[in-house]
């Protein structure tokens, strides 16, 4: 299934006040060094992590904007929740390589979470939290493989290193966060799940 606009960059789509309440709220909780399907590669992914079920006020802004993109997009995919919210920090040279957020099957039966069992990845969020005057580098970055052969393949926007920026995309896409060259770059990521695709 190719989208005609799988993808949607929104300038400052959150408040300032909602990004610093995140960043106060779980910067202080334990984070992890990120780990893939592909276990604990730092050379392919290198940031801190954590994720959170108790984000509600965080839910309670994300999802009524991704069942708006879904609609105004044309996508109408099917979807039932988000998964677990994760807050991550990029310092200097962490980065997350090129990668897509879905799976090559849905998740298992007997997954631990039983709202996963059986779902699959449909539509990821990543929002910016940091100022742009906070760190260097760290672009996020979207590749269009197999959509247009006329026009170049990655693409970026200079929104994305606002405060309160988003990205909304089809998880299938693959895209990547480069390297921090200095500060902090603080962002959440949400995937939305749903019914395997028939």
């Amino acid at each position: 299934m190719i989208q005609k606009y799988p993808y949607i960059f929104g300038d400052k789509v959150f408040s300032h006040v909602f990004c610093d309440e995140i960043i106060n709220t779980f910067k202080k909780k334990k984070q992890e060094a990120a780990i893939t399907g592909l276990g604990l590669k730092k050379e392919f992914r290198d940031s801190d992590v954590s994720l959170h079920d108790e984000a509600h006020f965080v839910y309670k802004q994300v999802n009524p904007l991704i069942a708006k993109m879904n609609k105004q997009l044309g996508w109408n995919v099917q979807i039932d929740y988000p998964e677990t919210f994760q807050f991550t920090k990029y310092g200097l040279n962490q980065h997350y390589h090129w990668h897509h957020d879905t799976h090559s099957e849905p998740y298992s039966g007997t997954h631990k979470d039983i709202l996963l069992r059986n779902k699959t990845r449909k539509i990821s969020i990543s929002i910016c939290l940091s100022d742009p005057e906070e760190y260097e580098g760290g672009e996020f970055m979207l590749d269009l493989r197999n959509t247009n052969a006329e026009k170049p393949t990655y693409i970026s926007h200079p929104c994305m290193k606002n405060k309160g920026s988003v990205v909304v995309f089809l998880s299938h896409l693959w895209h990547t966060v480069k390297p921090v060259t200095s500060g902090t770059r603080y962002s959440s990521v949400l995937w939305y799940v749903g019914n395997p695709y028939v």
